[in-house]
């Protein structure tokens, strides 16, 4: 699923086992470092595979089909697509809050759905997310890509958030 420019951009990210040279200058972390592969924190969103949070039965009503499990962009995720109009994908991000998300290409604005707090993401690159906070420091995101205009991705992205927050764990402020 194309995630470039709808994933949480912190404003220092650590990549671990990268293979490609990056300019700056490197900096000494303490702790282990950690990378989308490894098993999530504990924590709520721990518990969170992404690939349920669409049941078979809504995934036939809605005429999706599989893509299939992801771990880039420093989500565990999956994406299901309506064939030759849109991609949906649900990413669960142990690590990121909705304060480590970036304005950076992109117009976020409020958007609670049910009793989590969240984030409407709109990328200049195209596509819509809604970012849903599980705690302070975890979100699943819901992201549509390849809708018909940005005003289509953002409802299809409320909709699939709104069937989707209500398998969440809830929220912890």
């Amino acid at each position: 699923m194309r995630r470039l420019g709808l994933v949480p951009l912190l404003a220092v990210v650590v990549v671990a086992g990268c293979a490609n040279a990056v300019a700056g200058s490197p900096a000494a972390t303490t702790g282990s470092p950690t990378s989308a592969t490894d098993p999530p924190s504990a924590g709520p969103s721990a518990a969170i595979d992404p690939c349920t949070l669409l049941t078979g039965t809504e995934i036939h009503q809605l005429g999706l089909l599989s893509s299939g499990r992801d771990t880039s962009a420093g989500a565990r995720s999956c994406s299901w697509h309506k064939a030759g109009q849109y991609t949906v994908g649900a990413g669960v991000f142990d690590q990121v809050g909705l304060a480590q998300l970036s304005n950076v290409g992109r117009t976020i604005t409020s958007h609670p759905v049910g009793s989590h707090d969240g984030r409407q993401v709109l990328s200049q690159e195209g596509g819509c997310g809604v970012y849903l906070q599980i705690t302070k420091t975890s979100i699943v995101d819901i992201v549509v890509v390849d809708a018909l205009g940005d005003t289509q991705s953002c409802q299809l992205a409320d909709q699939y958030a709104t069937l989707i927050e209500q398998k969440l764990p809830a929220e912890q402020r």
